[in-house]
């Protein structure tokens, strides 16, 4: 078995956006798991996403073996009005059957309409997207190239099994908030 680092590029308006993603799944599947990204997962992915956002391609990366597959992805988001702020994202919160802040993940995505949310929290459409999203990404994704969906440790080079996924109702920043970082 192999970890595949998964980076999803696109962009909204001028600004580039990644996602990284781990699957585990048998040697030399880089190419299956670039290609499958935009079918399983592109519909769910591009619900939740602005018309400002397109996608653009997805790097697939051996973590053993270093031998990489990209594919182009294509599609605009489908929410028609604004897009928030860069910093303004969706939140998944992943989880494993471990306990322990080592054993939890989370994804910001970035590039949602700024009608699909009020007040800082995400509309029911919204939230039903992102649950679609969370499914594809842990169960439909991975079982198009036999795999799974896991949570990486970079020291160890091991990786958990996410069993979970909570989908945040908040409008998340990823600004920093610290004294002398951001205005």
């Amino acid at each position: 078995m192999a970890i595949y680092r998964c980076a999803v590029h696109y962009e909204c308006g001028t600004v580039d956006m990644y996602n990284i993603y781990h699957i585990t799944a048998a040697d030399n599947q880089e190419g299956a798991i670039a290609n499958s990204f935009q079918s399983v997962v592109g519909p769910s992915l591009l619900a939740c996403l602005s018309t400002a956002t397109t996608l653009l391609d997805i790097t697939v990366t051996d973590l053993g073996s270093h031998t990489q597959a990209t594919a182009v992805l294509t599609g605009s988001g489908t929410y028609v009005g604004d897009p928030l702020p860069p910093q303004c994202a969706a939140v998944i919160s992943w989880r494993t059957a471990k306990v322990g802040r080592a054993y939890r993940g989370r994804t910001y995505i970035g590039g949602a309409g700024e009608g699909q949310q009020n007040n800082g929290q995400w509309g029911a459409n919204m939230l039903t997207y992102m649950g679609s999203l969370a499914t594809a990404l842990r169960q439909s994704w991975p079982a198009s190239c036999s795999g799974t969906f896991v949570l990486y440790h970079a020291g160890s080079g091991l990786s958990d099994t996410i069993t979970t996924a909570l989908i945040r109702d908040t409008v998340y920043t990823q600004r920093r908030r610290t004294l002398g970082y951001g205005i």
